[in-house]
Formats: structure tokens, sequence, C-alpha cells
């Protein structure tokens, strides 16, 4: 296992690759189905569920997002951001929210038909009176 978080990102920064933007996935771990931060592991969602509390549950798509967070803070590309639900285990007002506040330029979410117009005037809303993102706007 990789203990930097975000080192894909890193990698890329340090040899100049130089993309035009970021496709990594984002979210907040402050839900209740959430890996401890102890029994986290990169790419441990090949191996299944754990029933046992606190383990590995399908929906942890974002192991360390202070990390990430750390790592795409200096980073000029643009951040494309996806999974920013979790799976549906954060609901949509506070994931928009942590995923701009904290550096996504733009935000992927799988959504019905009939959220779209909803989500899409979240989105706008949480935009017009977003004021404490520590990362400039790349996009």
């Amino acid at each position: 296992m990789r203990q930097d978080r975000g080192s894909d990102v890193t990698e890329c920064e340090e040899k100049q690759v130089a993309p035009d933007f970021y496709f990594k996935t984002f979210h907040s771990d402050r839900y209740w189905s959430a890996t401890l931060p102890e029994f986290r592991e990169e790419y441990c969602w090949y191996m299944g569920r754990s029933s046992e509390a606190g383990r590995y549950h399908d929906n942890m798509w974002c192991i360390d997002p202070d990390k990430l967070i750390e790592v795409m803070r200096n980073v000029k590309a643009a951040w494309l951001a996806f999974k920013v639900l979790a799976a549906g285990a954060l609901p949509p007002r506070s994931a928009f929210s942590y995923a701009f506040r904290h550096g996504a330029d733009f935000i992927i979410v799988g959504i019905l038909d009939f959220q779209i117009e909803p989500n899409a005037q979240l989105a706008k809303d949480i935009l017009s009176r977003l004021r404490d993102r520590d990362r400039p706007w790349r996009a």
C-alpha cells in the first residue's frame, strides 16, 4: 500500500506531465459508514465489504480527503472531482459545498433526471455564496 495518498497527482506534478485537468474522487469522510482511518487501505474497494463496524464499506472512494486537499492546493491544472456524494452517503448540499470549498473546480455527480434542476440550482446557490476557498479557481 502506498502511504502518500494523492501520490498519482504528486508524481505527475514532479515529472511535469502538465495535464489540462485531474479527474479525482473527492468527498468528505464524515458519514456513518466511512471506514475508520486506521482501517483504510489504498484501492481497497475490490476486496469486498466487511460486516465489522468501522471496517471497509463500499462507498469509501476518497480514502484521505485531507491529504488530497493538501496535494491539490498548489496544482495549477483544473480539478474535476467525482464521487462527491460518496455513493449517496452524503447529502448534496454538504457534499457540493465541501468539494468546491476545498478546491474542486468542477463536480461530477450521478443523479436521476428529476434531480437535475434542483442539484443545478443548489450548485449555483453554493457557488454564489462561496467565500472561504483556499485554492484559486483553475478553470
